[in-house]
């Protein structure tokens, strides 16, 4: 009898652990342009799992930068921020199990700033149909 109820309280305590395991963890932060502290609104920001970079939640920032990744399970994660015109930002996230939630901060994208050269467009035919094509806005 004495080993059956060892055995019953060994169960029930590997049990709990499992549920303590499955336990949702929310991430949120801001994203803002670095140069002129700006929000950046509806930037990307996945959740990778590693050690595969294996997509494991994303979302969309909001008007105001701000973004909230709900129902995130404990493990190590990389941050992928990106918005057009920025340069790709990875924030390393290590999320435990005791968490609830993880504020990011403020997390600033430097702009991927690329010099084109100007673009010259050129009308073939006499200048009168240049002029009957062009459409004033």
């Amino acid at each position: 009898m004495k080993r059956f109820s060892v055995g019953l309280v060994l169960l029930l305590l590997s049990t709990f652990s499992i549920f303590a395991q499955n336990k949702v963890i929310t991430v949120s932060g801001r994203v803002v342009e670095s140069d002129s502290k700006e929000p950046a609104a509806q930037a990307t920001v996945q959740l990778l799992s590693l050690p595969d970079s294996a997509y494991a939640a994303g979302i969309a920032s909001n008007n105001q930068g701000w973004f909230t990744l709900p129902k995130v399970k404990a493990g190590k994660y990389l941050l992928k921020v990106s918005y057009i015109g920025f340069l790709t930002k990875y924030v390393p996230l290590h999320l435990y199990a005791n968490m609830t939630e993880k504020r990011v901060g403020t997390i600033a994208l430097e702009s991927d700033a690329v010099m084109l050269k100007e673009a010259v467009i050129y009308c073939r035919s006499s200048p009168s149909d240049c002029e009957r094509r062009y459409i004033g806005v």
